[in-house]
């Protein structure tokens, strides 16, 4: 009887010893990466490209589980196609920013490429609202009518143009029909405040209040917008529900910006040459403290996150960069030659820049101004009427959309053709917006 038992005792031992052994493999198996030793990107390839390009990620540590694998870059998540324990096979998704590539498993991050991989963005080029002809019209899309162009006076070139990010409208200011527009997010067309009939300097709602050359255009998180009115030489207040009343008057405002994390208002005088600084709240609210000065036609202008403060200054065809509290100026990226070539900031050239705006990430976006009156009488080299990136990581001048053409066609890059393109916009998807001011019509470029 003994030895039966000891019979059946030792197959059973053995399927247990086996059945343990196979728990423990699996459980290796499932074990988190946790070094970052274990796992190594050695090279990818191609190392730029579009959206839809697959990259394949050469390395060692991998594994062939997707359920447990991650790709990234910048925090994005690349659809993985398939993986083994040395490669990777990923695609890249639409809107990326160039950057380092990130594998992640089991939710731990293991590895990071020393190199980044650099993503070519594709922009489009449609018509938001305008069909081209001067003049006042609501309605959807073409039907709609602005009249920025005055060729009476040449030298009225509004900035004006912002995005609403939570409702996804946009506001410009139409120069000559004297108001605040708005264009909705399905492209149709209405005043927010101000009257076509003609210019005045009336606070009231709607179209019982009137401007005078309505030019420089911001707007807060709360959708209240802040109008540079440069016929009246003031600063004007247009709640959402078109309210409008004036809140200061300086030495005439043209560009205008706000720095929503501190409440403070910085505002180009282009006559005067001058940068102005206004809070909206505590003991100093809405008294202008000049922040610099002898500029040479300071125009458009932008605050980023951390409350720099950045212009476009025409007359010296820079971008320059006013460092906060100290304003000490840098320039970002031009020279003082008249010009149209992209590259290194330090060599690259503008024509007059004019319309200025920067996205979450830095990059400064600039309205070319196409061609305006000569100085001297001599003819400006390179017209700019293109839409141009300052990349925030690489100080990079490149084109975004348009060229040194002057035209009204719709289509990718650099196909695309403006009329001075002189205000700019960006909204927190990457989406620029255009005022076409010989066109009379806002465009829209939209980024892949």
């Amino acid at each position: 009887m003994q030895k039966k038992f000891k019979g059946i005792l030792l197959p059973l031992l053995l399927v247990a010893f086996f059945a343990l052994l196979l728990i423990n493999s699996c459980k290796k198996d499932q074990a988190p990466v946790t070094s970052s030793d274990q796992v190594h990107i050695e090279n990818f390839t191609p190392t730029k490209g579009a959206m839809t390009t697959e990259v394949l990620i050469n390395g060692s540590g991998f594994i062939a589980d997707t359920s447990r694998l991650q790709v990234a870059i910048n925090g994005v998540k690349l659809a993985i196609v398939g993986a083994s324990a040395s490669q990777i096979m990923v695609v890249v998704p639409p809107k990326l920013r160039s950057g380092p590539i990130e594998v992640t498993i089991d939710g731990h991050l293991t590895a990071t490429s020393d190199s980044i991989f650099n993503y070519i963005a594709s922009y489009s080029v449609s018509t938001l609202a305008g069909s081209g002809v001067q003049g006042y019209s609501g309605g959807q899309g073409t039907a709609a009518q602005f009249f920025f162009t005055d060729t009476t006076n040449p030298w009225i070139r509004p900035t004006g143009i912002v995005v609403n990010n939570t409702t996804k409208a946009i506001y410009v200011a139409d120069a000559n029909n004297y108001c605040v527009r708005k264009i909705d997010a399905l492209g149709n067309t209405s005043i927010v405040a101000g009257n076509p009939n003609g210019a005045g300097s009336n606070d009231a709602t709607g179209m019982n209040a009137t401007f005078s050359i309505p030019y420089g255009l911001t707007i807060d998180p709360a959708g209240n917008l802040y109008l540079a009115d440069v016929g009246n030489g003031n600063i004007r207040k247009i709640t959402p529900d078109g309210t409008t009343s004036t809140i200061h008057t300086p030495t005439a405002p043209w560009g205008i910006a706000l720095d929503s994390i501190n409440n403070v208002i910085y505002y180009t005088a282009t006559g005067s040459s001058e940068i102005y600084r206004m809070p909206l709240s505590g003991t100093d609210a809405f008294q202008s403290q000049v922040i610099c000065s002898n500029l040479l036609w300071p125009v458009g202008i932008t605050v980023d996150k951390n409350g720099n403060v950045y212009s476009a200054i025409s007359g010296a065809n820079e971008i320059v960069k006013l460092a906060k509290d100290s304003w000490a100026q840098t320039v970002v990226a031009g020279t003082s030659v008249a010009g149209y070539a992209n590259g290194p900031a330090t060599t690259a050239q503008f024509n007059n820049p004019w319309g200025l705006a920067i996205d979450q990430y830095g990059n400064l976006y600039t309205a070319g101004n196409g061609s305006i009156i000569p100085k001297n009488n001599s003819a400006n080299n390179g017209q700019d009427n293109a839409i141009r990136i300052i990349d925030a990581e690489t100080s990079i001048v490149s084109t975004i959309a348009g060229s040194t053409s002057t035209g009204f066609t719709n289509g990718l890059g650099a196909i695309a053709t403006f009329s001075n393109p002189a205000g700019v916009a960006v909204d927190n998807q990457g989406n620029l917006y255009v005022l076409d001011k010989m066109n009379n019509a806002v465009r829209k470029i939209t980024v892949e």
